[in-house]
C-alpha cells in the first residue's frame, strides 16, 4: 500500500482559452464571430464554474461571462467531467431514441435502429386481469374505514374475477376513491393502471435491450448523441490536447475549489496512475477522480470531433442576426404605434411639443422607448437611429390641417406673450414699490431726544 502523491503542478503543461480557440478556428476554417456566437463561454470547461471571465458588481451578482478567447486556464478535471456525462446519456435508451427521432434514418446507427425495430411483447390475457383485481382490491379496501379495511381486504381477495368486477363496477361507495363514481368512470381508472404499467415494463424493456445490445459503447452512437451538445465536442477537444501534453498524469481530481477574497481558487489535482490499495492524502481522499485517458478519447479523432462541432456553426450567426432583424423590425413597428396613438389627440400633443421643443418631446416620448430585447440573454439594446421613427412639426401640421394648426401655434404664442406681460407688469409694480421704500427709508431724519425734567 503506497500512498500516491500529487504531481508538481509546475510540471503539467496547461492549456489556456486562446490555444483552444485557434485549434477550433483552424480545424473548422469558420469565422472567428461565428465561433464565438455559436460556442458560448459555458460550453467551455474553464476553471470551476465554466465561466470564461466574467463582471462583478458591489452587489455580487449573478457573473456575465464575456468570451473564452482569453489567456485563463481550461479546466482538464471539468472537461473529464463533460466527457463522463456524454458516456451517460449514451446508456439511457430514452435519450438515445428521442435524439434519434431527430435524425434522417439513413444516419440513424444500426444497433439503434435494430433496438427500435424490436417488437415489445404485450401483457397476456392473465396479466391485465391479475394486475385489474389487485387494483380493484386496492380501491374497494379505501372506501372501507380505516378499522375495517383488514376484513374487507380478506373478503373482496376471496372473490373470483368476474364476481370481484361486478362488485366494483355496483358496489355503492360512501367515500373517496369511487363515490359519485359511473360505471364508465371506474372502468377508466382500471384502464389507465394497466396503461401506465404498460408504458413502464415497456421503457424497461427497451432500456434492458439497449444495455445488451452494447450499443452505448459504439462511436457512431457516441457522435449521435453529441450532435446537440457542443460542449461535448469541446469538453472532448480539451481533454485530448491536455492528454497529449501531459502523458505522466493518469487521474484527475476534478474538484472545482472555491471563491476566496472573491477570487476563484483553483483545487484542481494531478495523479499518477492510482492502483488497488493506493491511499490518497486525507485532504483530497473525498474528491470526485476522473481518469486522464477515458476510452471517449480513443473512438474519434481531432479532426472527426472538429467536423461535428463545425455542423452546429451552419449559418448560425445569421441566424442570430435575422432573429435580430425581426425584433428590430416589431419595435419599429410598436415606435409607429406610439407614434400614431400621439397624433389621435394632435392639439394637446403640439401643446406640448412647442413647451418643450420638438428634440426632447421625441426623447421624452419616443427615442426612450426604440429598444428591443436579444434572444437569448434579454438584453436591452437600442434601435439603430437610421429605423427609429420620430415626430416632425409637419406631421402635426398634415394632421391638424394648415388653419388649425396655425391656430394653435397662436393661441400658444398669444398665452405666452400674457404670461409674459403679466411677470412683467408684477415685476415694474413691484420695483416701483420697492423704490417707493427705499425713498422713504433714504429720507428719513434722526430726531433730537428731550431729556425729562429735573435732570442735568
Amino acid at each position: 500500500m503506497v500512498q500516491v502523491k500529487a504531481i508538481n503542478t509546475r510540471k503539467v503543461n496547461k492549456v489556456d482559452g486562446h490555444t483552444i480557440f485557434n485549434m477550433v478556428k483552424n480545424m473548422t476554417g469558420a469565422d472567428e464571430a461565428e465561433i464565438l456566437t455559436v460556442i458560448t463561454p459555458d460550453m467551455v470547461p474553464m476553471i470551476g464554474r465554466n465561466e470564461a471571465s466574467a463582471r462583478y458588481s458591489y452587489y455580487r451578482s449573478n457573473p456575465k461571462a464575456e468570451t473564452w478567447d482569453i489567456d485563463q486556464q481550461v479546466s482538464w478535471g471539468n472537461a473529464l467531467k463533460w466527457l463522463q456525462q456524454w458516456q451517460e446519456d449514451a446508456k439511457v435508451w430514452k435519450k438515445v431514441e428521442e435524439i434519434a427521432s431527430k435524425v434522417p434514418t439513413a444516419n440513424t446507427p444500426p444497433v439503434v435502429q435494430s433496438v427500435k425495430a424490436t417488437p415489445f411483447p404485450p401483457l397476456s390475457k392473465q396479466e391485465k386481469e391479475k394486475m385489474s383485481a389487485e387494483r380493484m382490491v386496492y380501491l374497494l379496501t379505501q372506501t372501507h374505514r380505516w378499522n375495517e379495511q383488514k376484513k374487507a381486504k380478506k373478503g373482496y381477495l376471496k372473490m373470483t374475477y368476474p364476481k370481484l368486477k361486478n362488485t366494483f363496477l355496483t358496489i355503492r361507495a360512501p367515500n373517496y376513491p369511487l363515490y359519485n363514481k359511473s360505471q364508465s368512470q371506474r372502468e377508466d381508472l382500471i384502464t389507465k393502471h394497466i396503461t401506465a404499467h404498460e408504458d413502464q415494463r415497456r421503457r424497461t424493456f427497451y432500456q434492458d435491450t439497449w444495455e445488451k445490445s452494447l450499443g452505448s459503447r459504439e462511436p457512431s452512437v457516441l457522435m449521435m448523441m453529441g450532435q446537440p451538445h457542443p460542449t461535448y465536442f469541446m469538453a472532448w477537444i480539451v481533454a485530448k490536447t491536455y492528454q497529449a501534453n501531459n502523458p505522466e498524469v493518469k487521474n484527475i481530481a476534478g474538484y472545482e475549489g472555491r471563491y476566496k477574497y472573491r477570487n476563484w481558487e483553483l483545487k484542481e489535482r494531478y495523479y499518477p496512475a492510482i492502483r488497488q490499495g493506493d491511499t490518497l492524502p486525507k485532504t483530497t481522499a473525498q474528491w470526485p477522480r476522473y481518469t486522464a485517458s477515458p476510452s471517449i478519447l480513443n473512438d474519434f479523432t481531432m479532426q472527426e470531433v472538429a467536423q461535428a462541432l463545425k455542423s452546429n456553426f451552419g449559418g448560425v450567426l445569421q441566424a442570430k442576426k435575422d432573429v435580430h432583424k425581426g425584433q428590430i423590425t416589431k419595435a419599429v413597428d410598436a415606435m409607429k404605434q406610439r407614434r400614431d396613438a400621439i397624433l389621435q389627440n394632435p392639439t394637446h400633443a403640439l401643446q406640448s411639443v412647442l413647451a418643450q421643443g420638438i428634440d426632447q418631446y421625441n426623447e421624452h416620448n419616443l427615442k426612450n422607448y426604440a429598444a428591443y430585447y436579444t434572444s437569448p440573454g434579454h438584453q436591452r439594446k437600442m434601435i439603430p437611429t437610421s429605423q427609429q421613427v420620430t415626430l416632425t412639426y409637419g406631421d402635426f401640421k398634415k394632421k391638424l390641417g394648415a388653419t388649425a394648426y396655425n391656430k394653435v401655434i397662436k393661441q400658444y404664442e398669444d398665452k405666452q406673450k400674457g404670461i409674459m406681460d403679466s411677470t412683467v407688469k408684477t415685476a415694474k409694480d413691484n420695483y416701483k414699490t420697492a423704490l417707493a421704500n427705499v425713498s422713504a427709508a433714504k429720507a428719513a431724519k434722526i430726531k433730537k431726544s428731550i431729556r425729562p425734567a429735573g435732570t442735568s
